[in-house]
């Protein structure tokens, strides 16, 4: 168990979790202070370690002597802070230049920055110990008599010192029974340990963020969306417009979130002239089973600082993740087993269309993916080739003698949103036209994928198949693509595909499990959507509202 403690006990400090690990951003104001602990009034764990009452005055009491003059901090237990139970201290028992530390911070803080540590038997003390920090005992807490603490307290049948990697491999390792929410089994430590961090990182809003503001979000959507987003003191607002979102986002604390296919990028402008924080939310690339426009809820949002991924006139959060990516230490061996694995679930965006094979009769074989005419990746991300008439017609001609499949959008094919090529069009372009085919075994049935901004290249890449862009997908630009569209000169950073993939698919999104709601990692995702688990979807009401809107559009014309 070495090695795995070792492993176990690295990982489990960076992610910053304690027993009890609040939802908060790092403090930093205490530096080289005294730590004292207190612990729940009338605890079990006081009780059978020898102590009492009186031992924690005792605690303070030497704490003051040995230290004069240094900063002494009492630190409350979460249950007295949240008013369930009593602890030991009340600021009138400490002296006025001493703190008693009743609001939440990590724990971990308080350890490393602390000089010492004097605790009766808690586990923070079990934390400190670990990390070789001074612990002073009193009380003969599990952790105690190990040769790790300085004990008051003697328990004689300890009679062995322990390595640090000892002690975490038998309270770790050993000892505890883990459950696995997911898959509804035990589980392991390290099945855990990311279980917890994803929801810690998930839980951990932004500094002095007391509340957010959405722009643009249907209502269908709403519910969902909150699940992806960190408690915080006031309710989330749903704004009707930019200038309601304007007025509510300058509240201070307020951070304000525009859905990005409905809203321009100049949105957040007079937010954040006014010293606000805005950015924008959408969708992300494993989304579901299911179509959005069939009001099935995603599994995935991105929430963008900068900008947003398919909007290339101006930097996103991705476009610099993607940068780091290339230039600095990433989980590659991690995204090269997502991206393995992705492939071999043969999972993509909205896993819809049924299998079977086209049989290009010549090659190139060369797929051309429809797309939605009027959704923002192309208003936004195409200039001269922008409706799915012309992409056929560019490929044709640079194509003559290639066999070419056209693969309409499912959301154009099931009639929800524009895009329809008349057949008579498509039958003097193309060779083969795929309706309701799984995008997957198209991919690999053809030598290119050619598209204007489609996600389908994206997932082409992983499957190592060449693409051609015609627009300035978030995925191009980036030496990975043979680029015809105007690309930003911004993108100058050369990633491997894996570094693409860690940016896009582990690191720019939030996950959410459709079985638990719990926040959760793409690689369970991929799982989940290799299964058929079934996707939530919204109500009648909302659903009817939504279609009606996306169908606008017929009536339009």
């Amino acid at each position: 168990d070495a090695a795995r403690a070792r492993d176990g006990w690295a990982a489990l400090r960076a992610a910053r979790l304690s027993k009890y690990t609040p939802p908060v951003q790092p403090v930093t104001t205490f530096r080289d202070h005294i730590l004292v602990v207190d612990q729940t009034a009338g605890d079990a764990s006081i009780r059978v370690a020898g102590a009492g009452p009186e031992t924690f005055q005792k605690m303070l009491a030497v704490a003051r002597a040995e230290h004069p003059g240094s900063q002494i901090v009492v630190k409350t237990h979460p249950d007295v802070m949240a008013g369930r139970k009593n602890g030991h201290f009340r600021k009138e028992d400490l002296r006025p230049d001493e703190v008693l530390l009743a609001t939440d911070i990590n724990p971990w803080d308080l350890i490393e920055n602390a000089r010492a540590i004097y605790t009766v038997s808690s586990q923070i003390g079990y934390e400190a110990a670990l990390a070789e920090r001074p612990v002073r005992c009193f009380g003969s807490a599990f952790y105690a008599g190990w040769g790790l603490t300085q004990d008051e307290v003697a328990c004689e049948r300890r009679d062995r010192t322990l390595s640090p990697d000892e002690l975490f491999a038998g309270c770790h390792l050993r000892y505890p029974v883990y459950y696995d929410p997911f898959h509804d089994r035990l589980g392991t430590f390290e099945e855990t340990l990311s279980t917890l961090a994803l929801q810690l990182a998930a839980e951990t809003p932004a500094p002095d963020c007391k509340g957010e503001v959405f722009v643009g979000v249907r209502r269908w959507k709403r519910r969902n969306l909150t699940l992806f987003r960190p408690s915080l003191p006031d309710a989330p607002v749903f704004a009707k417009d930019e200038a309601s979102a304007q007025q509510a986002g300058a509240a201070p604390g307020r951070q304000t979130w525009f859905w990005a296919s409905k809203s321009p990028l100049s949105a957040t402008g007079p937010i954040r002239e006014a010293g606000g924080r805005a950015g924008f939310v959408e969708d992300g690339f494993l989304r579901s089973v299911g179509l959005g426009a069939a009001l099935t809820q995603p599994a995935s949002l991105v929430f963008d600082h900068k900008g947003i991924y398919f909007d290339p006139s101006a930097p996103s959060d991705l476009e610099e993740l993607i940068t780091q990516a290339a230039e600095g230490a990433v989980d590659l061996p991690r995204a090269a087993a997502l991206r393995q694995q992705i492939v071999a679930a043969r999972v993509s965006k909205y896993n819809v269309g049924a299998g079977g094979a086209i049989s290009p009769k010549r090659k190139p074989a060369i797929l051309v993916p429809g797309q939605v005419e009027d959704d923002a990746s192309i208003l936004r991300g195409t200039d001269s080739v922008r409706t799915n008439l012309d992409l056929l017609r560019a490929v044709r001609a640079r194509n003559p003698d290639a066999w070419i499949i056209y693969k309409p959008h499912p959301d154009v094919e099931a009639g929800l949103r524009k895009g329809v090529i008349a057949p008579s069009a498509v039958a003097e372009l193309a060779d083969s036209e795929a309706c309701d085919h799984s995008p997957t075994d198209l991919i690999d049935q053809v030598d290119a994928v050619w598209t204007m901004t489609s996600l389908l290249g994206f997932e082409a890449l992983l499957r190592g198949v060449p693409v051609t862009c015609l627009g300035a997908p978030f995925y191009a630009g980036w030496g990975l693509t043979t680029d015809l569209g105007a690309v930003p000169d911004r993108r100058q950073a050369r990633p491997s595909l894996d570094a693409l993939i860690w940016a896009s698919l582990i690191a720019y999104p939030s996950y959410r499990d459709p079985v638990t709601g719990l926040p959760c990692s793409p690689e369970l995702i991929v799982e989940r959507l290799a299964t058929g688990v079934r996707f939530p979807k919204s109500g009648t009401l909302s659903r009817l509202q939504t279609i009606f809107a996306r169908q606008s559009w017929l009536w339009r014309r």
